[in-house]
């Protein structure tokens, strides 16, 4: 089974927290955690990795009196040729550039928090009725098998129950990604000497990290948009709760066609999931937009996001209510490209809650 806080423990159906999924694996994606991250910590430090198709970013968090502190911060290319059609498949090449991000950056912990993505990989909240566990996760199987593009047996799901009404019915938040998708995650970083603790998906990550910074109020909606090298992934927070999310990929310019930039192609895909998420948000109305990434257009993007739906924009800062002190090594990276850690700031915050 898998479980929202991987344990080697069978999961108790009774406790939404440690809700099954439906895949028969032992461990898989866990979706982002309801209650603030922030209110139950560990002195340990914790770390972040966001393995990305052209850079690798790890973000390691420790607890201090005065709060959350940036103990380290890495970064580094990602293999060219690790990746086929833009996917990464090389596992030798990806753990072998962990291996040594690990080692140059000083990184100890042997834990780590990881995310999957993708446009196969999928968020959302579902108004169900049932009248016993059974029930639920048959209703929450046919909600993913009719949902996904794969066979539900390909699929590591899970989920977790946000509000239960009078009565049988109730709110369920779940996730499901492509199992081969998180294996790889899995054995990727196992072969780099580490274990993957936690496999989250990058929207509940970047759920986390905006949730933590910005504390969005109760009854507002949100648009997040965070912006990759070759990827757009979009979700909706409703307060600080991750509501829906999808992910498509930011398509390339071919020879022969007519010259279409960057920022037009996010823009593009932008537009094509805005409608889905203002139907979605009903009946709150979308009231700001957070923007996040690392191409050098994310800026120049933002600004036209706001021309073009008449939102606030904001940048996001993964680091807002995190120190930094200049002691730290790299520390120059959590001032120059902060929106580009705003996955793996998240991953660290859904570690201080896990491990």
């Amino acid at each position: 089974m898998l479980s929202i806080k991987p344990s080697d423990d069978p999961p108790d159906l009774a406790v939404p927290a440690n809700e099954a999924a439906l895949s028969g694996q032992s461990e898989g994606v866990a979706p982002a955690v309801r209650a603030p991250l922030w209110r139950r910590m560990f002195s340990k430090p914790v770390v972040g990795l966001d393995i990305g198709t052209s850079m690798m970013k790890a973000v390691v968090l420790e607890r201090r009196r005065d709060g959350l502190a940036l103990k380290r911060i890495a970064c580094a290319e990602t293999p060219p040729a690790a990746l086929t059609n833009g996917v990464l498949s090389d596992s030798v090449a990806v753990s072998e550039r962990l291996r040594a991000l690990f080692n140059d950056y000083r990184i100890r912990a042997t834990r780590i928090a990881v995310a999957t993505g993708g446009e196969k990989v999928l968020c959302q909240t579902e108004r169900l009725a049932w009248t016993s566990p059974e029930e639920r996760l048959a209703l929450i199987e046919q909600s993913v098998a009719s949902t996904i593009t794969y066979p539900i047996e390909g699929a590591a799901v899970a989920f977790e129950e946000l509000e239960k009404a009078a009565g049988t019915e109730g709110v369920l938040f779940w996730v499901s990604a492509p199992l081969d998708h998180v294996d790889w995650l899995r054995e990727t970083v196992s072969l780099s000497g580490r274990q993957a603790a936690i496999v989250d998906t990058e929207a509940c990550a970047l759920a986390n990290a905006v949730a933590y910074n910005y504390q969005p109020a109760p009854n507002t909606a949100s648009v997040l948009v965070h912006i990759g090298a070759r990827k757009l992934v979009m979700g909706l927070l409703l307060g600080d709760r991750l509501d829906y999310a999808r992910s498509a990929p930011i398509a390339a310019q071919r020879p022969g066609e007519r010259p279409v930039s960057f920022s037009d192609r996010v823009l593009g895909l932008v537009d094509s999931y805005w409608d889905a998420l203002s139907q979605r948000a009903k009946p709150l109305a979308l009231g700001r937009l957070f923007v996040s990434g690392g191409p050098a257009e994310v800026s120049v993007i933002g600004e036209a996001l706001h021309a073009q739906t008449g939102l606030a924009v904001t940048r996001v800062d993964p680091f807002r209510r995190i120190s930094c002190p200049a002691a730290v090594d790299s520390g120059q990276l959590a001032n120059e490209g902060r929106s580009t850690f705003a996955i793996a700031v998240g991953l660290a915050l859904r570690a201080f809650e896990e491990l």
